[in-house]
């Protein structure tokens, strides 16, 4: 049986193939940035898993140029980001989540068009603006108090008309 974590490489591929058709002319930078480590060695390696995406897709074929934050957190130096086609994150996520401190920063990304890639935790914001910003840039997160893990029982009648839902049903 196919684990979630051997699809993961896939989806960010695919992910990236969305955004590269408008840099077919050059080479589409993906800029991976790694949360501080949160869960002990070997659990959530977040720099680690960004290490091994990065060297995939640098190996691809792609017209891609992975880079990868060369520290934990946000860049130090935000103009690693200026010219990125998407920005891979992979971090705690709720009050530790490493957009937090940088939200109207990283919003001006999403507004120039900017892809954004959430890894596992990445998906979880806070309630209010972090929640309301994870909303128009990716159509959803998850939110402690009302997402559903797998080992929770869902019971939804409707879902919202929205793009993220296409195809999904209750």
């Amino acid at each position: 049986k196919e684990s979630r974590m051997s699809r993961l490489p896939t989806l960010v591929v695919l992910s990236v193939l969305l955004v590269s058709p408008v840099f077919a002319e050059k080479q589409a930078k993906i800029v991976f940035i790694s949360g501080t480590p949160s869960h002990g060695r070997l659990h959530h390696e977040h720099r680690a898993g960004n290490m091994i995406l990065a060297e995939a897709l640098n190996q691809s074929g792609l017209k891609v140029k992975a880079e990868l934050v060369p520290h934990y957190g946000y860049p130090r130096d935000p103009s690693i980001l200026d010219d990125a086609a998407t920005v891979v994150i992979f971090c705690t996520g709720h009050g530790g989540h490493v957009l937090n401190p940088h939200l109207d920063q990283f919003d001006a990304l999403m507004k120039k068009g900017t892809g954004v890639v959430m890894i596992h935790w990445a998906t979880e914001a806070q309630k209010g603006k972090p929640g309301e910003k994870f909303l128009e840039w990716m159509g959803g997160f998850c939110d402690l108090d009302w997402s559903v893990n797998p080992h929770w029982t869902a019971n939804f009648r409707e879902l919202p008309k929205h793009p993220i839902c296409n195809g999904v049903k209750p």
